[in-house]
């Protein structure tokens, strides 16, 4: 009965106010990594590479962080053990748990990392929902971003945004992208697989929200819509240097 009870207490905790948890990921010496930042009120997510930078606000409820302080209090993350190793260059992710003005962090990046079976399980568990938590939050921002090509060359086309190919059927493409800074990229590739030519602009979502992509043997155009375009280091200019 004592047992259930404590489970009891423990499900139904609720936050102390002020409080906040936040949470930061790397990928170490690769220049990526995401962060987020969680109160009542107002909440941030951020996300970043050499190709994109996006930052998305989202409304958090009192309920909602009082849930989340109790996945906290049942994993006991406070006592989740940490240890000092060498490393170097070692991506990973830390949580901070900061209740008026008082805080803790448990860190599994750098030169700490989470220190046994019991307490790697139990962070993973708390990583895990909160992340969970907020890509649900974050995902009502996604916009769809339409991508239109004319190949009139005698190459192939593959066209990227942000480092990762999309699939073009009929000259017609789209993806998934929050608000912020993306970059996208267009190849042309002769039989062997080689790269041709190449050309990059930045865009920014929502204010573009489509780019024509015209292409011929000799010229590569990205034209965003409603977007003023910034045209990035092209294939071309680093064949001249």
């Amino acid at each position: 009965m004592a047992f259930a009870l404590s489970i009891i207490l423990i499900t139904e905790a609720k936050a102390a106010s002020p409080m906040s948890i936040s949470y930061e990921y790397s990928q170490g010496i690769y220049p990526a990594g995401s962060s987020f930042y969680l109160q009542t009120g107002t909440a941030t997510y951020q996300e970043w590479s050499d190709s994109m930078r996006v930052r998305v606000n989202f409304n958090v409820t009192k309920k909602e962080m009082d849930s989340l302080y109790s996945n906290l209090k049942w994993y006991a993350f406070t006592g989740i053990e940490v240890a000092k190793i060498k490393a170097y260059n070692r991506g990973g992710d830390q949580v901070t748990l900061e209740i008026n003005g008082k805080s803790t962090t448990k860190s599994n990046a750098g030169q700490s990392a989470v220190k046994g079976s019991f307490s790697k399980w139990r962070y993973e568990k708390v990583t895990s929902n909160l992340k969970s938590f907020v890509q649900k939050k974050v995902a009502l921002h996604n916009v769809t971003y339409k991508l239109d090509l004319e190949n009139a060359s005698n190459y192939g086309v593959r066209v990227a945004v942000n480092d990762a190919e999309v699939q073009m059927h009929a000259g017609k493409g789209s993806v998934s992208l929050l608000p912020g800074k993306h970059t996208i990229l267009v190849g042309l590739y002769d039989g062997k697989d080689a790269i041709v030519s190449a050309e990059a602009v930045e865009v920014n979502v929502p204010a573009s929200k489509e780019a024509r992509i015209r292409v011929g043997d000799n010229n590569i155009f990205i034209i965003p819509i409603g977007n003023t375009v910034n045209s990035l280091v092209t294939f071309r200019d680093q064949l001249r240097d």
